[in-house]
């Protein structure tokens, strides 16, 4: 009886041992899985930031390229009214001088009504 119960005692030890065993592997695997779970979705977050920051990067340069299309177009306004306002100073001084060359050759309303 008593090896029979040492007997007993013995294979109930192994099959809690081994039950322990494969409970620990499962909860190793279940940890593994846990963990690759998490850096699938640690990838995914990862993903959408790069996607949102390449968004992001896509819309400043669209504007920053507006503004320089603008800074062209305000510099030609710029230019072509530079070159007006030259071109109306020369035709201004080209007047003047031809008014002043008329007056000098008037002679003066005094001198005029002298010789009456």
């Amino acid at each position: 009886r008593a090896q029979l119960d040492e007997k007993e005692n013995a294979a109930l030890r192994a099959a809690t041992l081994q039950l322990q065993a494969a409970s620990d592997e499962g909860v190793e695997l279940g940890a593994m899985q846990w963990e690759v779970i998490t850096a699938k979705r640690e990838a995914g977050e990862a993903q959408q930031r790069e996607a949102a920051a390449r968004g992001r990067l896509h819309h400043v340069q669209a504007v920053l390229h507006r503004a320089h299309l603008e800074i062209d177009a305000t510099a030609a306004a710029g230019h072509d009214a530079a070159a007006r306002l030259a071109v109306a100073e020369q035709e201004h001084s080209r007047a003047l001088s031809e008014a002043r060359a008329q007056a000098a050759s008037n002679v003066p309303l005094s001198q005029l009504e002298a010789a009456t």
